[in-house]
């Protein structure tokens, strides 16, 4: 299982939308149909074109006309062969059948490429929304991720209050236990609200690439590490512009 992904998208459209269109199936599948129909078109115009062959014929010559048939073996082997190369030209009228299926075939080629464009336009479309999410939802989560520091730097503001209570001496100890839960309340929920856009962006991410055709591909893939000793930090290059991960004591 792969570590969640916090960095900033560095794809561009024009490269996701490249990407797209050579590695969908769904591009694939309507090139090879174009590609067979115009086979089939090519084979019916070419019925409909002069045709000029190059004909031989070769035959031993105790079997040919004007010999005599008993002695045929004979003349199999004394006589040599008999040859002839001729040219045959065809030209076809009225050839009213071809050019029916020469129609049919004209239709079937327009429609496949119709159908190459439609399947192109529909995957770059869902590309873009899918690129267009990916942004949101990574803005999305940078903003929640601000509010959780936010509310961590709350947190250590009313506990470095509580030590230094003798400078609030109008507040009670209670009032200020009050408003720390509070403030710990408000963390709660801004973390909780944060790993949601978190998953969210890994989704967004994970779209993108099922855009692309390329969900099932490993690529630049950097796992974050969680341990103790390894936590990310604002130094870490891989964390978007602004998101420090490091807890607040």
């Amino acid at each position: 299982m792969s570590r969640p992904h916090l960095a900033r998208p560095q794809v561009d459209i024009q490269s996701i939308s490249k990407e797209a269109l050579l590695n969908r199936s769904e591009m694939a599948q309507a090139s090879s149909k174009v590609r067979s129909a115009a086979v089939r078109r090519s084979q019916v115009i070419s019925e409909l074109r002069p045709q000029l062959d190059l004909v031989g014929e070769v035959g031993s010559a105790g079997i040919s006309g004007g010999r005599n048939l008993g002695n045929a073996i004979d003349d199999q082997t004394s006589s040599g062969l008999d040859w002839s190369v001729g040219l045959r030209f065809s030209y076809p009228l009225g050839n009213d059948a071809a050019k029916a299926r020469l129609d049919r075939r004209e239709i079937e080629y327009q429609q496949s490429l119709d159908d190459y464009r439609i399947q192109g336009e529909n995957v770059l479309l869902q590309t873009v929304v899918a690129y267009q999410d990916l942004l949101t939802a990574y803005q999305d989560m940078a903003g929640k991720y601000q509010s959780a520091l936010a509310s961590r730097r709350e947190i250590q503001q009313l506990q470095d209050r509580m030590k230094l209570a003798d400078q609030d001496p109008g507040k009670t100890v209670a009032y200020q236990i009050q408003l720390l839960l509070d403030a710990i309340d408000r963390n709660q929920v801004a973390e909780e609200e944060f790993l949601v856009a978190v998953v969210a962006y890994n989704t967004s991410i994970a779209q993108l690439q099922r855009a692309q055709g390329v969900l099932m591909k490993v690529k630049d893939v950097v796992p974050l590490h969680y341990g103790p000793q390894s936590s990310p930090t604002a130094a870490d290059p891989r964390l978007p512009v602004g998101l420090n991960l490091k807890s607040t004591k």
